[in-house]
């Protein structure tokens, strides 16, 4: 799992003394194993904002251009480029000599020279996406296509690291060594571990969930067993754009790739606090109902790329009242995309048991994003911390939007262990003696409540520990 600590910062803040490398440690010791500390600013080194000043024909190549460009520098660089879509004005990526790019977005890296392309002197590079990494922000119609800034807050000189908020430290946390731990797939979790191991507080995340009384969106769910907890929200007037600049890169730095605002949403509130959510186009979904249930025998289930699988009658679906939609927890169906035209959204928001999503993933051989975490064992309260940030960052992306139905079904919630354990049994099992007051400051920001006399700690575990490794 990939963590950003700017993420992290959003939620805890951390010692300004802590070296990233000190940090790693630090968390390897006490918590999680980082594999790897990465820079994420540095690849950008030497790759500017620039300003198209000019814009001429090459004398001796038709494909090419001679540009003059402001790079924010004492006076314009000449620079020549065979971009399809120049113009003076433009705000574009420049990779000045030293920098390192992908030369045509393939093979290995090249460094940039000041050198002469058919008898013109070029000092460096006008840039694709795919050259300098921006692919992911701006995927090319083309492959002649230069990335064009114009619409982006930025000023020439400005390092791409900073225009697209880069200047980030990315751990890299090896998987297996979160297994027993559901609560820390999600950034909000490594955060509250931080904030015990640097005894800082975690910034909580406020819980607001739409009001029960407006419209009652119709849920079925006919296997609680394997679905403890389902809600739906549906959220009129959105439409497909592009998510801001800060949450595409939150979504690089996690791993995964933007594909636009609605989908963008639902993958930051999963690597956020670990819950997955699912968006269906509201028009997809058949009589205005969600069924969850498990799918019949031999049921089809038609996938984006246009196949079908099979399914058992082991499988939990979700369905509209005609047919399957999606593979609960695991992945959507063709028929729950969101469309180029998609105006309103149906947003899922649900807990599905480890058991059941782990039988079909090893059936499909599917691992997903949100099958990985549900497989963990996800307590059913988390649904309210991914409800609720979700719901926020809708309001703020799309403004004009509007909560017109919601439901919860929340038939089996997740109950908080009670221990009981001694202080000479804590400190047998330590290695060290710790004092009552210490116990009892690291429990309780990590979530637990705490009483302690005649030498034993009553423990009432949080939910989010009580369903993986605290039991």
């Amino acid at each position: 799992m990939r963590v950003s600590l700017n993420w992290v910062k959003k939620y805890v803040d951390l010692p300004k003394n802590i070296t990233n490398k000190e940090l790693a440690y630090d968390l390897t010791m006490r918590t999680v194993e980082v594999e790897s500390v990465t820079n994420t600013s540095e690849k950008f080194h030497d790759i500017v904002v620039g300003q198209i000043l000019e814009v001429r024909d090459h004398p001796n190549a038709d494909t090419l251009k001679v540009c003059m460009v402001d790079i924010g520098e004492s006076s314009p660089v000449q620079i020549v480029c065979g971009g399809s879509n120049l113009y003076v004005g433009e705000k574009v990526v420049i990779s000045k000599p030293g920098s390192e790019v992908y030369w045509h977005g393939e093979g290995e890296l090249v460094k940039i020279k000041e050198t002469k392309m058919r008898g013109e002197s070029s000092y460096g590079m006008i840039c694709g996406a795919t050259e300098v990494y921006l692919d992911g922000y701006f995927p090319p119609k083309d492959e002649r296509e230069i990335v064009d800034l114009t619409n982006i807050p930025c000023k020439v000189g400005d390092n791409i690291a900073d225009v697209i908020d880069m200047n980030d430290t990315v751990l890299e946390i090896d998987n297996k060594s979160l297994t027993n731990r559901p609560d820390l797939w999600g950034h909000y979790g490594i955060a509250r571990e931080l904030s015990a191991i640097y005894k800082v507080p975690l910034k909580e995340i406020e819980i607001n969930l739409p009001d029960k009384n407006i419209k009652k969106y119709d849920i079925e769910i006919k296997d609680t067993a394997k679905c403890p907890r389902y809600t739906a929200v549906e959220i009129d007037n959105v439409y497909v754009k592009d998510s801001p600049i800060w949450m595409q890169t939150a979504i690089i730095n996690g791993g995964m790739r933007p594909i636009n605002a609605i989908v963008d949403i639902t993958n930051y509130v999963m690597m956020a606090v670990g819950q997955p959510l699912h968006a269906f186009d509201k028009t997809q979904v058949a009589g205005e109902k969600i069924i969850v249930r498990n799918a019949k025998k031999n049921e089809e289930l038609l996938l984006l790329d246009g196949n079908s699988i099979t399914l058992t009658e082991d499988d939990l679906v979700i369905c509209d009242i005609k047919e399957p939609m999606a593979l609960a927890g695991i992945k959507g169906g063709r028929k729950d995309s969101i469309l180029p035209d998609t105006k309103s959204v149906v947003l899922e928001v649900a807990n599905f048991t480890a058991n059941a999503i782990r039988k079909t993933v090893k059936r499909f051989d599917e691992k997903t994003d949100a099958s990985i975490r549900y497989e963990k064992n996800i307590d059913t309260e988390r649904v309210d911390l991914g409800l609720s940030l979700a719901l926020k960052l809708f309001k703020e992306i799309y403004p004009e939007s509007k909560v017109v139905a919601f439901v919860d079904n929340h038939s089996n919630p997740t109950k908080n262990e009670e221990i009981e354990v001694s202080k000479k049994f804590l400190d047998t099992r330590l290695g060290k003696e710790l004092t009552v007051n210490e116990i009892t400051d690291i429990l309780t920001r990590l979530g637990y409540k705490v009483e302690y006399s005649n030498d034993i700690f009553k423990v009432v575990v949080p939910t989010w520990r009580s369903t993986g490794d605290v039991q």
